[in-house]
């Protein structure tokens, strides 16, 4: 079976929508479940909403926890709560808070504090950026700042998303030639919708290269057609990238949209038990 390690699910909306999510993307057998960040205005446990959604969530929830803003105080009432709900995995971050009212400056500070003040209770990870962090002043620099989260105790690494898979093999190999020894798993986001593709670029500062802009041009009012193109874009990402010896699973980005975790992993594991069956045959 290809090994899917998560698949990111969005704060927002019913628990139900929740709990129809998890039921529907068990038949993928995730490693984690990744929960986005939310912070309100309310004090207390109250401004974290975030904590309140894992209470419907698994076991193998991986919580983001976002640095800028953060109070030491809040951070150990975020971590003892998670601990209390059986959450053991940490997604540290620095976060876009407009707030400089906080203890970190740095998600290497968060993921310092976390293995100080937790030891090893916390499997801890942290972002890396194929393409360099958009505020990074350089990609020597923006490695430099992953390597200071590994060393501060950050157990792997999930990245942005990226839609050409040499942008990710190469940013392993950068990794490795510095001493960045931990697990790399690449983000893969299987677009549906053009117009939230844009969205999305916009926010993450993710490049889409010329040939794929050419190819939505000519599909983008035909919804089945991009739903199509974007799942099998991802399939073709994790393929390649299971070729070059650096693959250890993937994790799906899928702004809740279970269907395409599923199809991708369908996909994915139907070629499997082919390439198997021929392998045996052979």
């Amino acid at each position: 079976m290809e090994f899917i390690r998560g698949i990111c699910y969005r704060r927002r909306g019913r628990r139900r929508d929740a709990c129809r999510f998890f039921r529907d993307t068990q038949i993928c057998e995730p490693l984690f479940y990744a929960l986005t960040w939310h912070e309100g205005w309310a004090t207390g446990e109250e401004r974290f909403p975030s904590l309140k959604s894992a209470e419907v969530f698994p076991r193998n929830t991986l919580l983001h926890c976002t640095a800028k803003g953060l109070k030491k105080t809040d951070a150990e009432m975020i971590l003892t709560r998670a601990l209390e709900l059986g959450i053991a995995n940490i997604f540290a971050l620095q976060g876009d808070s407009g707030s400089d009212d906080g203890d970190f400056d740095h998600a290497s500070d968060l993921v310092k504090f976390i293995r100080e003040r937790y030891g090893q209770q916390f499997s801890i990870c942290v972002a890396g950026y194929p393409e360099m962090h958009p505020h990074s002043p350089s990609k020597e620099l923006d490695i430099f700042y992953l390597k200071a989260k590994v060393d501060a105790g950050a157990d792997f690494i999930l990245t942005q998303f990226f839609f050409e898979s040499q942008l990710f093999i190469k940013f392993v190999n950068d990794c490795r030639e510095v001493g960045i020894s931990v697990p790399i798993i690449p983000g893969i986001y299987p677009f549906t919708d053009v117009k939230l593709l844009g969205k999305m670029i916009e926010i993450c500062h993710t490049n889409i290269p010329d040939w794929i802009q050419e190819e939505l041009r000519h599909i983008e009012d035909d919804d089945e057609a991009v739903r199509k193109f974007g799942i099998d874009l991802s399939v073709k990402l994790i393929k390649e990238i299971r070729e070059s010896a650096h693959f250890c699973g993937y994790h799906v980005y899928t702004l809740n949209r279970s269907f395409s975790a599923i199809e991708v992993h369908r996909q994915l594991n139907t070629q499997h038990e082919i390439d198997q069956l021929v392998a045996s045959n052979s």
